[in-house]
């Protein structure tokens, strides 16, 4: 697929795959075997392979790593090539008009960026974006995304494609509540994105392919940073309150928190000992070991403050030092202090690629400078957007040869029948080089499956999905580390339903024509749910007065024509005494509906003989125990049924 500019003309939708019941009634049916079939949808990660014989993850390469550094003021994201400088593409974040500002990043181990913004009056937006563009959102053969098409090194205003229209940037979720302000992101190594909430005092736990926050914890001030520590913990930095947390990523608690009133804490980083360095902007660096929870300080020779931290790949520590408009560099070992490389203007940011350069934001400035740490001299200078910031570490990991971890496909199917049923999903599939999972929603508009929770599936079994005229079926794959599980066909069949019976009633509703005649009775009101055929057939009558004896023009049987479509019942009911007049007469209908694919389902109206023509309702004398076709030699009181 080639990668073109023309978004105008794409569609940010999920292939709908139309099909195919041989007529205008039936039962959905699906095959998934050749490259077309497995092309209509969404592919992330994995593709189509006459090598291998069907579906697998793709192979990766070791591609050059990226800077993705987010400019608040403008609401974009750059994507830097930090081996060249060179700007390959600008994001926008939100739609025209919205005040997303973004303000950290975190990649995973694809190198794709995922983007914590904030949003005044809103929810905290965490934004995808794609490092290596490959999926066909709209399936037209061309994957739209924004970029430097000119290959000037500048990107232009039209080359960053609005929001909803670059197919390489997605809305994973929103986080915390209206005002939550993010301000940090990472990965932990279960592959969940945790959130700084500024605004809620908590960190959240995000599933990043759900988007759905699976875990909150309140935490001491207002946090801004975060790093990773040992045992599952999470350690969460408070600036302004000058406040140290220690979270249990496992157990959602709040375990410990270490208070430095004497210090202004403005960044933080691990290194690999296990101990958080921090910048203190009242002057010095101060290293906290979290095995022992021992504190260190170490001053810069002027005393001056030190804010955002970063670990180079000897292990020397780098900190930014605003007021001496340079980056002062202490020793790894015992945190003596080295130098200091000027960048001249005051350092915001910094962080470290995969080559081991070190990378400066700037305040006021839209260049990244890289350093090389070895002399500490500035080597290269890239177009960064506009007032570039950034709270976290800003450099994504390259991905390594071989197969990537994880994948999916996506795609909408729909069986042109509203509300229809689904049945079952299998599958040939070899899954020794890892794992598929599959997994469904249903819905009767596109729209709307968004809306509903995917559901997993067993191969072979029938899933319980709710009724709908489209399903979302989604394939996850996972590799094994050397190897990718291979799909090689999938067949999606439907379910027939039975007739539905929840606006069934009888053809006529009260037999006002009491004169001992009969009156023809059917049923209408059933609807069957795809439009196949159907049949009804009157299975039984019952009535809650005897069949004869209750006057001397009294007549039997009752009711004639069971078994069939229709059933002619008597008008006639007990007259009563004159103290105690008749109440009327009450008819139940038992009837059964039954599709041409078999499906049937078994329902029961009620016909009423009223005492007058001014009686509305009849009230239920006695129990519907009768049988109302019996002759009068055989009326026989039945027993009352448990349905009456």
């Amino acid at each position: 697929m080639r990668v073109r500019r023309q978004a105008v003309y794409a569609a940010l939708a999920l292939v709908l795959s139309t099909m195919c019941a041989s007529a205008a009634w039936g039962v959905y049916e699906r095959n998934f075997i050749n490259p077309e079939d497995f092309g209509l949808g969404v592919r992330d990660g994995i593709n189509f392979a006459y090598e291998i014989g069907g579906v697998g993850l793709n192979r990766c390469t070791n591609y050059v790593p990226f800077l993705w550094v987010p400019s608040p003021s403008s609401g974009t994201v750059s994507r830097i090539d930090a081996r060249t400088g060179a700007e390959v593409a600008r994001y926008k974040m939100g739609k025209k008009g919205d005040r997303w500002t973004p303000c950290a990043v975190a990649t995973d181990s694809g190198g794709n960026a995922y983007i914590a913004c904030s949003c005044p009056g809103g929810k905290g937006k965490i934004v995808r974006i794609l490092a290596f563009p490959t999926v066909d959102v709209n399936g037209d053969g061309h994957v739209y995304t924004s970029g430097d098409y000119d290959s000037n090194n500048q990107i232009t205003p039209i080359e960053i494609l609005p929001w909803g229209l670059d197919e390489s940037v997605s809305l994973v979720g929103e986080v915390g509540d209206v005002g939550s302000s993010p301000s940090s992101i990472l990965f932990d190594k279960q592959g969940y994105l945790w959130v700084a909430l500024t605004g809620e005092c908590a960190v959240a736990r995000v599933n990043c392919i759900t988007g759905v926050t699976t875990l909150r914890v309140t935490v001491e001030g207002s946090p801004q940073w975060m790093a990773l520590g040992l045992n599952n913990s999470l350690w969460v930095l408070s600036g302004t309150q000058h406040v140290l947390n220690k979270v249990g990523m496992i157990t959602g608690t709040l375990d410990d928190v270490y208070r430095m009133d004497d210090c202004a804490p403005a960044g933080m980083c691990m290194d690999e000992q296990n101990r958080l360095w921090i910048g203190d902007l009242n002057g010095g660096l101060l290293a906290f070991d979290t095995i022992d929870f021992g504190w260190t300080r170490f001053a810069t020779p002027t005393g001056a403050g030190l804010s955002s931290v970063t670990i180079d790949t000897f292990g020397d520590v780098w900190a930014a030092c605003p007021g001496l408009a340079g980056v002062a560099q202490f020793s790894g070992t015992d945190g003596s202090y080295v130098g200091m490389a000027q960048v001249g203007r005051i350092p915001s940011s910094v962080c470290t690629d995969i080559d081991g350069y070190l990378w400066v934001l700037r305040d006021g400035c839209d260049t990244a400078v890289r350093i090389d740490p070895r002399n500490g001299q500035t080597v290269l200078q890239a177009c960064a957007g506009e007032r570039p910031s950034c709270n976290t570490s800003f450099a994504a990991s390259t991905v390594r040869e071989g197969i990537l971890p994880e994948g999916t496909w996506r795609a909408v199917l729909n069986s042109n029948i509203p509300g229809a049923g689904w049945g079952k999903i299998t599958w040939d599939a070899l899954e020794a080089g890892g794992s598929i999972k599959v997994e469904a929603r249903t819905a009767d508009a596109p729209d709307m499956l968004a809306m509903s929770s995917f559901m997993p599936v067993t191969k072979g079994m029938r899933f319980d999905a709710p009724e709908g005229q489209y399903m979302e079926l989604k394939v996850t794959f996972k590799s094994n580390g050397d190897a990718s599980p291979i799909l090689r066909s999938m067949h999606v069949e439907g379910i027939n339903l039975a007739p539905k019976l929840d606006k069934a009633m009888p053809t006529v509703a009260n037999i006002w024509k009491i004169d001992h005649t009969m009156e023809s009775v059917g049923i209408t009101g059933v609807r069957d749910p795809e439009g196949d055929p159907f049949e009804v057939t009157i299975t039984s009558v019952k009535q809650n007065e005897p069949v004869i004896g209750l006057g001397q023009d009294d007549k039997a049987p009752d009711a004639i024509g069971v078994g069939s479509a229709s059933v002619w019942l008597r008008g006639e009911f007990d007259p009563g005494t004159d103290d105690n007049p008749g109440k009327g007469r009450t008819y139940e209908v038992t009837y059964k509906a039954v599709d041409s694919y078999g499906a049937s389902s078994v329902g029961k109206v009620k016909v009423f003989v009223p005492p007058t023509l001014l009686t509305k309702d009849v009230p239920l004398v006695g129990t519907l125990k009768f049988d109302s076709t019996k002759e009068p030699a055989s009326n026989i009181c039945e027993t009352a049924s448990p349905n009456g």
